[in-house]
């Protein structure tokens, strides 16, 4: 086993599972490189062939299992090499749902089931459905009058969505109209909250991981990249604005895998750490990705280049509810009351 699932306290079964999905993502990213397909029917396929090879991948296993999990998907959604054309975060969390629930049966083989887990962290937000049109079930939780959630199972196939947002053209998100709905249970307030921590910190980790591509493109843009006879990383200036991205960076990366540590050691405070992560995901990783355009320059802009799909990701992820803004607003407010950030960590 490696260093790294050492240092995150993973078990060898996580770990090497976490690579397995890692390592076919990789594969089907490098096989079939990017491209924003216009037919539904292409991507519909698309997503349908990628499913199937993470389910044959034991993809559920690292879902419910019973160490390590979120860590090992938060290791996995910030380091595949581009940004997936797949609902990687919401099918992970469809899982943790239909767990806790005790209905692993609504997701069937073949079937692509995804959740949307914001209501409990902001009841009046809506962060659409990645692929909504495209899934088989998408997964809703809806506020009790005892401060429960009902989770609600909406067949894709039959009801009506209107696109939401297609800022990034690699996850379209679509907003489902009222009808073609089934009750599946209750999820608890602790449960629900939890679920909703877990899903900041992988939107914080598939943020770092977009930034991470776009780290690296940069540093070989600017390593290959001369001017006036010597390439632009021979100037101290580039090297130092790298320097500081990379640093940013690694903070991120830190506070994802502190988060992933918390929630499989101590669910309870994983809130607080969530939003740490992706509070300062959001204003990191988009630190890294002005640097990324700045230091390409005109060529960076254009669709050839492909830094459009991860600088998009970021940008939505960030302003999905909760906000990263709200995040490091409620992260002030867990340190105020506890006096400084020492005192927050103390506790854990």
């Amino acid at each position: 086993m490696s260093d790294a699932a050492t240092k995150l306290g993973l078990s060898r079964d996580t770990w090497e599972i976490a690579q397995a999905v890692r390592a076919v993502l990789a594969d089907v990213m490098a096989s079939h490189p990017l491209r924003v397909e216009p037919d539904e029917t292409v991507r519909r396929t698309r997503l349908t062939e990628l499913h199937a090879v993470l389910t044959e991948g034991s993809w559920a296993e690292v879902a419910l299992g019973e160490f390590g999990l979120l860590t090992a998907v938060a290791e996995v959604a910030a380091t595949v090499p581009a940004t997936p054309a797949y609902p990687l975060v919401e099918m992970w969390l469809a899982h943790r749902v239909l767990d806790r629930l005790g209905r692993r049966d609504i997701a069937e083989p073949g079937r692509l089931v995804v959740a949307d887990v914001t209501a409990p962290l902001e009841p009046d937000g809506d962060a659409g459905v990645p692929f909504g049109p495209f899934t088989d079930v998408v997964l809703r939780l809806e506020p009790r009058w005892d401060k429960d959630f009902d989770v609600l199972a909406v067949e894709a196939s039959g009801a009506q969505w209107t696109l939401l947002d297609d800022t990034d053209a690699t996850r379209p998100l679509h907003t489902p109209a009222p009808g073609a709905v089934t009750g599946l249970g209750v999820l608890r307030t602790e449960d629900a909250l939890t679920i909703a921590a877990e899903f900041a910190v992988l939107e914080a980790a598939e943020m770092l991981g977009c930034a991470d591509t776009l780290f690296r493109a940069t540093v070989r843009h600017v390593s290959h990249r001369e001017q006036f006879g010597k390439p632009l990383s021979a100037n101290q200036v580039v090297r130092h604005r790298m320097a500081d991205a990379y640093t940013q960076l690694e903070s991120v990366r830190s506070l994802v895998r502190y988060a992933g540590w918390v929630a499989d050691t101590d669910a309870s405070r994983l809130g607080e750490f969530a939003f740490v992560a992706k509070g300062l995901a959001g204003e990191y990783c988009w630190d890294v990705l002005d640097e990324a355009f700045q230091l390409h320059g005109a060529i960076g802009c254009t669709a050839e280049l492909g830094l459009q799909h991860p600088a998009a990701r970021i940008m939505t992820r960030t302003m999905s509810p909760p906000t990263s803004a709200d995040c490091l607003v409620r992260t002030g407010s867990a340190v105020l009351a506890r006096g400084s950030i020492a005192a927050l960590l103390e506790e854990t």
